[in-house]
């Protein structure tokens, strides 16, 4: 939303938002070069030469003994957990959009407030989000992740009225409203990771959010309506 707000004057007819994608495409960079100056983890090595023995011992070496077919076989074995969080991360990303895509379109179309106003709301939903996600996670690690999620729901149904209705004058009940998605949020990466098959984390929980985010991706144009 800075950024946004810095650019938001260089918009030219014909051209659209030029500058500010160009600016946004430069910032991976620093990203790339600066991941680039460390080696892959231990965690991740020996996890990677425990499913190369694994598949060499399967194919009796050859040609499939180079392919990880082991993930089948926790597909298969865990199938009932992975509809379960693909249903799950579509509910969380269903929070995402109602509160965030929509919100600034809200405060400008519904209620016209200006972009210096807009922007301050924002930045400072996000920085109470960022609190959320500390303080929910620490309570998550002494009470359970599936208690602080269920809780942050609630919080987040308490305040959704009030965020929304009258957005320019309650902006403290966004404020607290972005607190409890965030805080759900900062749970749910770890609760993934805690739920799917440590051989397959990465292939398992990236599959499975990508899944949900394509099934709540219609959720803006739904919620407008």
């Amino acid at each position: 939303m800075v950024f946004y707000r810095a650019f938001q004057t260089t918009f030219k007819e014909g051209e659209g938002w030029r500058s500010h994608f160009w600016f946004s495409a430069g910032l991976p960079v620093i990203l790339i070069v600066w991941r680039s100056f460390f080696p892959e983890s231990e965690a991740f090595l020996r996890l990677k030469e425990s499913k190369k023995k694994l598949n060499t011992d399967n194919e009796k070496g050859g040609f499939f003994s180079k392919i990880d077919t082991s993930v089948w076989i926790t597909i298969k074995t865990e199938w009932l957990m992975f509809i379960y969080l693909v249903i799950f991360l579509t509910a969380f990303n269903f929070t995402t959009h109602e509160s965030q895509d929509l919100y600034a379109t809200l405060l400008t179309k519904q209620y016209g407030v200006g972009p210096d106003l807009k922007t301050i709301i924002v930045v400072v939903s996000n920085l109470v989000g960022i609190v959320g996600g500390i303080v929910v996670g620490s309570f998550s690690e002494l009470f359970g992740r599936r208690l602080a999620i269920i809780i942050c729901m609630i919080w987040c149904g308490a305040f959704s009225y009030p965020a929304f209705f009258d957005a320019k004058t309650n902006s403290w009940a966004y404020s607290l409203l972005t607190g409890g998605v965030m805080g759900a949020w900062g749970v749910a990466p770890i609760h993934l990771l805690e739920l799917v098959n440590a051989s397959h984390r990465a292939f398992l929980s990236g599959v499975v959010y990508q899944l949900g985010n394509l099934a709540s991706s219609a959720a803006s144009t739904g919620q407008v309506r």
